[in-house]
């Protein structure tokens, strides 16, 4: 296994040897400028490596990357000393998943329940195959999510919730969402990988 990280290339630089984590040692030390608040943490704003790091996971199926992404979102939510029940995605609706393979906010959510030893759940359903938000206008996006999301057959009632996202740009995605959760009883923190700078 070692062999191999040594003859992939880091997906961030693409310089150095790869690792278990995905990123080279040099891209795990300066990938991160992680921001929190009292119900959100982000690692970053969504440019320059953090941006290439994301679209590696989203796109080019560099999954070891969800394990990087999860430690230290971890490490900033015990920090924060959040009290969680549940770790739950954004999901994506089925025909995208089919498309992609697999849900980029899942492998994270996934691997954060891991690290915090925390139930994973799919509570929510994507209805709707919803456009791209970052290539709608402000106002396209909000009518894009409407009754996007429905919540599953589960009892979310009290439950203190943290809602894991790859990249916030407008927040209209997190807030409908969010809204799902809330009208069902539960309390909702978010983590995301990066957010779009000035949004």
């Amino acid at each position: 296994m070692e062999i191999f990280f040594k003859l992939s290339r880091c997906p961030v630089c693409k310089e150095n040897a790869s690792s278990s984590l995905g990123a080279c040692k040099s891209c795990q030390k300066s990938l991160f400028d992680p921001q929190i608040s009292k119900d959100l943490v982000y690692l970053g704003d969504y440019m320059a490596n953090l941006e290439r790091a994301v679209k590696a996971l989203k796109f080019h199926n560099s999954h070891r990357l969800s394990k990087l992404f999860a430690k230290r979102l971890a490490k900033e939510i015990k920090q924060a000393q959040w009290q969680i029940d549940i770790i739950c995605p954004i999901p994506l609706h089925w025909s995208r998943y089919l498309e992609r393979g697999y849900n980029q906010s899942g492998l994270v959510a996934k691997e954060l329940a891991k690290e915090l030893n925390i139930k994973y759940s799919k509570l929510l359903i994507r209805k709707k195959k919803t456009k791209q938000q970052a290539k709608l206008t402000r106002l396209e996006r909000s009518h894009n999510l409407i009754n996007a999301f429905s919540l599953k057959a589960i009892n979310i009632k009290n439950k203190k919730v943290i809602l894991v996202d790859d990249v916030i740009t407008s927040g209209t995605t997190i807030a409908s969402a969010v809204t799902v959760l809330s009208n069902a009883g539960a309390s909702v923190k978010i983590a995301s990988i990066a957010k779009t700078p000035f949004n």
